[in-house]
């Protein structure tokens, strides 16, 4: 199993040009995992409070859309 510091992540990200708020940008960063479910109460915390002061909405119908920002696959896995 692959396991990658928090630090280490932050910094690839601003690699790529995004900055985040613990460097002093405006973009938020929340360690989440998907295994264990760690930190998924700060993720929907943090963007209640992003839509909430940018007055971001929903409509009511319509088809849901995300984007994965990294996966890879893993045998027996399939995409991780």
């Amino acid at each position: 199993m692959l396991t990658f510091s928090k630090d280490a992540v932050q910094k690839q990200i601003m690699a790529e040009g995004i900055q985040l708020e613990v460097f002093g940008g405006d973009v938020p960063c929340v360690a989440v995992s998907g295994m264990t479910g760690a930190g998924l109460p700060e993720l929907v915390e943090t963007l209640s409070a992003l839509a909430e002061m940018q007055e971001l909405g929903a409509e009511e119908t319509g088809m849901v859309q995300g984007h994965v920002l990294e996966s890879r696959m893993q045998k027996g896995l399939g995409y991780v």
